[in-house]
């Protein structure tokens, strides 16, 4: 029974696996002793970022943060649902369909990055500053077509339905570049803009601002707009008439003056209780044409610019730290290949 036992003992460390102590001395030695390697390693990749460094294009990086206002009509209780449920309190409580959450992927629609093409902007080019539209500068720096080689526009308008083989190049880049974010807590939206001029990256960000306050207002007013129109044509027509019948009293009052007739009596008072009639309405009309102009003023969103943007001093990707970079991983690189060596040929003396 014993000889059994110990028979087992010596099959189930047959299962132990060959542990080894590691040695952090001895590796600290070979890679000291094969310095001269692994500083060829560092210094072959310093040269080779230097170079990717330089080809690079620099780029720039705005970023912007906004806080939209909301129009809200929820309740006490409205704001205790969203707080089980763990959301904003402040999206539920909205009536819009265009809401905070839903502004990064109208930033992202190709309809509304047409919207940009139009931008103004200027940017160096030989020591000297060009003005062109965004869409010709993304062609042109970044789409590497001549100016030449640009389509004449023919001063339509771009048709988000059927873009052109350019136009749908020039929405990718401009998507790739743009990116938003918004807080599911405070619902402030967060923008970047990656471009390689430090200015155009700031009217591209203060573009996207614009058009997004533009777009959320006539959202948010197009129905008070509508309603305000009605109201004003209206005011107008009350008033024309209102007018009319006040003049008509007016002449029929002045062409009967000393007339005692009993019928002239009559239609006087006809004429001035059809004028009175006719303010009353103009009255009223013009109240709620004051009141839809209220309305507008109130529906209009207030976009808050937390960060505004503003042209930035330094570009993103830094030649240096490049360069640096791949110096460093370069020297992890080659002692990673020292060690490997190393390893292998130990190997090769067990083996033998």
């Amino acid at each position: 029974m014993e000889n059994q036992n110990k028979t087992n003992a010596v099959e189930d460390d047959s299962l132990i696996p060959d542990l080894r102590i590691i040695d952090i001395g001895k590796y600290y030695r070979i890679l000291f002793r094969h310095w001269k390697a692994i500083f060829l390693w560092g210094v072959g990749a310093f040269i080779l970022g230097c170079v990717f460094a330089i080809c690079s294009p620099r780029k720039y990086v705005v970023s912007t943060k906004l806080a939209p206002e909301l129009s809200s009509t929820a309740t006490s209780r409205m704001s205790s649902l969203a707080s089980l449920v763990g959301l904003s309190s402040t999206m539920l409580g909205t009536t819009d369909a265009v809401y905070p959450m839903v502004y990064p992927d109208i930033l992202d629609s190709p309809a509304f990055l047409a919207e940009l093409f139009d931008v103004q902007v200027t940017y160096s080019e030989k020591d000297d500053s060009v003005t062109s539209s965004l869409y010709d500068y993304l062609l042109i720096k970044q789409g590497h077509v001549s100016k030449e080689e640009i389509p004449q526009s023919d001063g339509t308008k771009v048709d988000p339905f059927h873009f052109t083989k350019e136009q749908g190049r020039v929405i990718r880049m401009l998507g790739q570049q743009i990116n938003a974010s918004v807080d599911k807590k405070t619902m402030c939206m967060d923008i970047s803009v990656t471009m390689q001029d430090a200015v155009v990256c700031a009217t591209v960000a203060k573009a996207i601002n614009e058009k997004l306050e533009e777009y959320v207002t006539n959202y948010r007013t197009e129905k008070a707009k509508k309603d305000c129109a009605y109201y004003e044509t209206l005011y107008e027509e009350s008033q024309s008439d209102y007018y009319q019948a006040l003049q008509a009293y007016s002449n029929y009052s002045d062409s009967h003056q000393g007339v005692s007739l009993r019928s002239s009596m009559i239609e006087s008072e006809r004429l001035k209780d059809e004028a009175e009639l006719k303010y009353q309405l103009y009255n009223s009309n013009a109240q709620q044409l004051q009141l839809a102009k209220a309305k507008v003023q109130q529906e209009t969103p207030v976009f808050a610019e937390l960060i505004p943007p503003s042209v930035p001093l330094k570009s993103a990707n830094s030649r240096k730290k490049t360069a640096v970079s791949f110096g460093f991983f370069g020297i992890c690189a080659g002692m990673v290949f020292v060690l490997f060596r190393y390893r292998k040929e130990e190997d090769d003396k067990e083996g033998k």
